[in-house]
């Protein structure tokens, strides 16, 4: 059984796709039909059978469905069936347009000027309320309906309990007028079941009065044979404790013996469980020794290598026990963890340049150069084979965010004085400043194209420049709190940004308008990123956890946890794999 069926015109199928997609996710279970073919006999025989299997009856109110023939059959059912109507309107009509009953009943107004989730959880409540009445209604019919179907054979009567709850339901009903109320048919169904039962237990009385007469006769006859045997089984029963006795005291005997057996047993397999404990554990402490030196690979090599040997010693131990597992892959493990420790390649450069933390690092885009920018209110940009540096100096606070143009000529910066600035990235010299936000600038970012500057910040603005002139092309609200990222997609159409507000939005980069809002993360994005073609995103967040997105219905295609604390930033892979 169904809790709900939903009847629809094929013209308002995206309305009725969402509406089916939240009772879904609130736990609903749906009957709806979404094939688009002519009606047939076996198309109506099944639509009427969802109707007759539904706790309740959904109706979309809308002119397509009103004036549609099979909307219109599908209500007159459910009306015959005495189901319960949830009229919803999604396009208004007049009442006198609609089958008087469901004109009467209460419409949930989803239309587009509604809150569709408020009108959602009316609607939840509508499907509860008398949930448990309304799913013993929808039994009763497809009993009934069954029973009617097969020539009202007896065989589908209720009986026992399932009769008893029946009639009660069926008196409380009435009696309350409580909706939906009963057919016809389903109390005529209750009704001959009650009748059958009432036949059946007359013959049962004539048949249990004729056979106390034939017992009473079989009893005394019963009782003089009795009599008889008895004396002859008094002196079997005396052979026969005698033969036990002398039985149990052998199996006494035996049972002894089987007792000492299982004791020497019991002590030679607690010998071989030790055993194998041990060896168990010195193999298992081996694949942990192996799994500590891979983890140390980076941070401490000489401990990386000590683990490893003594994994490898481990793993080589002699092993006498049947049973034990484990030891060809703890050998292979220790061996790996061995061979990666001893051909690991330490840090190749370490640069040390600012005297507070770095906020940001990138690579030009030929690989030549690093820029960087620090919390000492500077940005440096270095040669990575010659290590010479260029320092940017002309920010009053931190930097919290630094980006190469796509030809690699200019470098644009953002810092907690409110200002972005615009570098040459040869000669270090300062080509312009940009003003336009009231706060700090947490993030700034080139097109692909190179001609366009995006900037957002404390303000919670996302502000588009002319990267040439300086120039502002538009700037709006972007989020209801401070915006922590943005970037540009591939192609230059598309702008994402990230915020402390717990959501991501994604811009049309030349007009400005939200094309969609990404909802799903229970704490501040710190971090976002497009795939290579531009048909993903990737969104880190406070909350521990990394999401992708698909950015056509911006849907979450896959969650990824592994962090243990917040996730700061992500990035694709050059191949978006």
């Amino acid at each position: 059984m169904a809790d709900v069926i939903i009847s629809y015109s094929r013209r308002n199928l995206e309305f009725v796709e969402r509406l089916h997609s939240a009772l879904e996710e609130e736990g609903f279970s749906t009957w709806i039909d979404w094939k688009d073919i002519p009606p047939t006999s076996a198309w109506e025989d099944e639509i009427y059978t969802g109707i007759e299997g539904a706790d309740a009856f959904l109706f979309v109110i809308s002119p397509d469905s009103v004036e549609s023939p099979e909307c219109g059959k599908e209500i007159y059912h459910a009306i015959e069936t005495n189901k319960r109507l949830i009229p919803v309107v999604w396009r208004q009509v007049e009442p006198e347009d609609l089958h008087q009953k469901l004109a009467a009943s209460n419409w949930i107004f989803f239309q587009e000027e509604d809150n569709f989730d408020s009108s959602f959880q009316s609607l939840a409540e509508a499907i509860r309320t008398d949930l448990e009445h309304t799913r013993t209604h929808t039994r009763l019919l497809q009993r009934a309906s069954e029973w009617d179907t097969n020539n009202r054979d007896s065989g589908y009567l209720l009986r026992g309990s399932d009769l008893r709850a029946a009639k009660e339901w069926l008196l409380q009903t009435l009696a309350t007028e409580l909706e939906p109320q009963p057919t016809l048919l389903q109390e005529n169904y209750i009704t001959s079941g009650q009748k059958s039962r009432t036949r059946f237990q007359r013959i049962i009385a004539s048949v249990v009065a004729i056979g106390l007469i034939i017992v009473t006769l079989a009893t005394f006859a019963l009782i003089q044979r009795q009599q008889a045997v008895v004396a002859r089984n008094v002196a079997e029963t005396r052979r026969q404790e005698a033969e036990l006795a002398k039985a149990e005291e052998e199996k006494q005997r035996k049972f002894a013996e089987e007792q000492r057996q299982q004791a020497v047993t019991a002590k030679e397999e607690e010998e071989q469980q030790r055993r194998r404990a041990e060896e168990q554990a010195n193999i298992a402490l081996s694949r942990r020794l192996a799994e500590q030196a891979i983890q140390k690979l980076e941070t401490d090599l000489e401990l990386s290598i000590l683990l490893a040997l003594e994994a490898v010693k481990r793993a080589n131990i002699e092993i006498s026990s049947e049973g034990t597992i484990g030891i060809d892959e703890a050998k292979r493990e220790a061996q790996h963890a061995l061979h990666q420790a001893t051909h690991a390649r330490r840090i190749r450069r370490t640069i040390n340049g600012h005297n507070a933390s770095v906020n940001v690092v990138a690579y030009s885009p030929d690989g030549r150069r690093i820029v960087t920018a620090s919390q000492d209110g500077t940005s440096k940009i270095w040669d990575v084979t010659s290590n010479e540096m260029l320092l940017l100096s002309g920010h009053t606070d931190s930097i919290i965010d630094a980006d190469f143009s796509p030809d690699g000529v200019h470098i644009a910066t953002a810092s907690a004085d409110g200002t972005a600035k615009i570098w040459d990235a040869n000669s270090g010299q300062e080509l312009q400043t940009i003003n336009g936000h009231t706060q700090a600038v947490n993030c700034v970012a080139y097109s692909p194209d190179g001609k366009s500057l995006a900037t957002a910040g404390n303000d919670k603005i996302l502000i588009i420049w002319d990267a040439d002139s300086g120039k502002k092309r538009y700037a709006f609200d972007a989020h209801t709190d401070i915006v922590s990222k943005v970037v540009f997609s591939p192609d230059g159409t598309r702008i994402a940004t990230a915020s402390a507000d717990g959501t991501s939005r994604i811009w049309n980069a030349r007009s400005g308008r939200k094309l969609l809002a990404l909802l799903g993360h229970s704490q501040s994005v710190q971090g976002i990123a497009f795939n290579p073609t531009g048909n993903r995103i990737a969104t880190a967040s406070a909350d521990g956890t990394i999401k992708i997105w698909d950015v056509a219905p911006g849907q979450v295609l896959l969650p990824l946890r592994g962090h243990k604390s917040a996730v700061k930033d992500v990035a694709y892979s050059p191949d978006g794999s």
